[in-house]
């Protein structure tokens, strides 16, 4: 059995409204917590084997996160959150970890109805696709992949508009794509 613990991260009240309010804060998002969790813990946790701790952390999200990352080795979370007019202002906070967290993150949209089959890796040859493809292999091996690189010509609109001949960005686009296919072949070697 895996243990699985859960961080709840409260934003520091305590300095601002004293002990008692943010006593009573962890209180009531504690208890908000355990509610709205025992549809799903419990039966996940019984299927699985695994045991469910609790904890409570002091801090902002982004932070108690990013700090409990560390010892992760993937960091798995939702791609909206409860507050869809914060999410627009500030940007959900699977987007605002982006930049702040250095650990691999999985975002999850929707609960899977199957097994993962086939498995989609968006390719760009930069050293961050690279270990996307890497970890996609070590999540799902017996999964078909299929890995795709898109391609704009860069600035092709501009050269059209500056008078640069077809010809001349239709060499331009096949040089690219040359590039893209030896790309992908030395990445399958």
């Amino acid at each position: 059995p895996c243990p699985v613990n859960v961080s709840i991260a409260i934003w520091p009240w305590g300095s601002y409204l004293g002990d008692k309010a943010e006593t009573e804060g962890c209180r009531l998002i504690v208890s908000n917590w355990q509610r709205n969790s025992h549809q799903t813990v419990p039966p996940l946790a019984k299927a699985t084997g695994a045991s469910v701790a609790a904890r409570v952390e002091i801090g902002e999200v982004l932070d108690v996160i990013t700090q409990q990352s560390g010892a992760a080795d993937l960091l798995v979370l939702g791609a909206r959150g409860t507050s869809p007019l914060r999410d627009a202002i500030l940007g959900t906070t699977a987007e605002r970890l982006l930049g702040k967290c250095s650990r691999p993150m999985l975002i999850v949209k929707r609960r899977p109805a199957r097994r993962y089959e086939r498995v989609l890796v968006a390719l760009d040859f930069s050293r961050a696709s690279e270990n996307a493809l890497r970890a996609t292999l070590r999540l799902v091996p017996q999964a078909m992949l299929i890995a795709v690189h898109a391609y704009d010509v860069p600035f092709e609109g501009k050269l059209r508009l500056a008078g640069v001949d077809q010809d001349v960005i239709e060499r331009y686009r096949y040089r690219a794509a040359e590039k893209a296919i030896a790309d992908i072949r030395a990445l399958s070697e």
